[in-house]
């Protein structure tokens, strides 16, 4: 069977290479879907500066946070600035602009990304 599986994932990575040469990034669009959820983007750094700042349940908080914000209307931010001041004073200027400007937030997507493409091609070479 051994060259029925060579010739199977040959194939299979040859239609994985030509689909992902056809891929393309439409970043009008992204930019519109990133302008309709931004505001519920920074529960994640949001959660995880509350966290670092000792907040015993910061990410139940949040997640509660998050539904009153999509609800009402209300930025997450903004609610979160009311009921989380005393912790929100602790963040650094730097951190404040994450959550107040949420296309600055990559997370370590990048630096994930990095580290699986290197061991990769250490892989291949």
């Amino acid at each position: 069977f051994i060259p029925e599986i060579f010739a199977a994932v040959t194939e299979s990575i040859s239609r994985l290479h030509r689909r992902m040469n056809r891929l393309s990034v439409n970043k009008e669009q992204l930019k519109r879907n990133f302008e309709m959820n931004k505001a519920q983007v920074i529960a994640e750094p949001l959660y995880i500066l509350l966290a670092c700042h000792g907040h015993p349940n910061a990410h139940e908080v949040v997640r509660k946070l998050s539904a009153e914000a999509e609800k009402t209307g209300n930025p997450l931010y903004n609610l979160a600035s009311l009921s989380l001041d005393n912790y929100m004073k602790q963040f650094t200027p730097e951190q404040k602009a994450i959550l107040k400007n949420p296309e600055k937030y990559t997370g370590i997507a990048s630096q994930k990304t990095e580290k699986i493409c290197d061991y990769w091609v250490k892989q291949f070479e």
